[in-house]
């Protein structure tokens, strides 16, 4: 009796492995199971993010080239609180550490400045 549950154990075993290899090919033995379809003249942006570092009250770097669709992530490496005001948007004040980031949809120069500190500027050439 033993030896009989162990047979059709083993049979019931092999035929979920059988059908589950036979299940993921789909009858298609041409096409790899792990390739994504592409469509001709179709691609993923690439997304860009540039950093902007804030210390001693300034900029680094003070002017930056990016592309249209390009982030600009600012860090704030200052003891004080920050803001960043660009394209008429004003970020929240953000402490030593924390970030406010940007996307830049469109060319052209966008100046920007600390609304806190109006003394700190800085300018995004965008292409």
């Amino acid at each position: 009796m033993k030896k009989r549950i162990i047979a059709l154990v083993s049979v019931i075993l092999v035929m979920i492995v059988l059908t589950s290899c036979t299940t993921a090919n789909n009858g298609n033995s041409n096409q790899s199971p792990t390739s994504a379809p592409q469509t001709a003249g179709t691609a993923t942006p690439q997304i860009v993010t540039t950093a902007v570092s804030i210390e001693n009250f300034a900029f680094v770097p003070n002017v930056l080239n990016v592309k249209v669709g390009d982030t600009v992530t600012w860090t704030n490496n200052d003891s004080a609180a920050h803001t960043i005001l660009v394209d008429s948007v004003t970020s929240n004040s953000f402490a030593q550490g924390g970030t406010y980031t940007y996307t830049f949809n469109k060319a052209g120069t966008f100046s920007y400045s600390c609304s806190i500190h109006p003394s700190m500027t800085g300018t995004i050439v965008v292409k």
